[in-house]
């Protein structure tokens, strides 16, 4: 898969979380006409506008460039963030062992 079409893929990822008009919204857009181009893969989708809609919609930068499986729902999110403040409050190392291997339990097992 090359760059544009992991960009586009993801772009698709966003409209699908966001919606479309939100997603225009977000990155600075009054319709969703751009959006739709790129989501269809049509036009140039370069680092600039990949740039761009990591910077509008707060993601990390490179995001953009590297193939998003999903996107995870809030509640997988919280749940996530919940372990991780476990995990780090944890100065057990045997009990920051076994919150890992919950951790890694539940993620096979969902």
């Amino acid at each position: 898969m090359n760059i544009k079409d992991i960009r586009v893929a993801n772009i698709n990822l966003l409209a699908e979380k966001l919606g479309r008009s939100a997603l225009a919204s977000e990155i600075g857009y009054k319709d969703t006409v751009y959006v739709n181009q790129l989501c269809l893969g049509l036009g140039s989708f370069g680092s600039r506008t990949a740039r761009k809609i990591e910077a509008c919609l707060e993601l990390p930068s490179g995001w953009m460039d590297v193939e998003q499986t999903k996107i995870l729902s809030a509640e997988a999110q919280a749940d996530i963030d919940e372990i991780v403040k476990l995990f780090e409050g944890e100065e057990s190392a045997e009990k920051r062992k076994r919150i890992l291997e919950f951790a890694k339990f539940s993620t096979r097992n969902s």
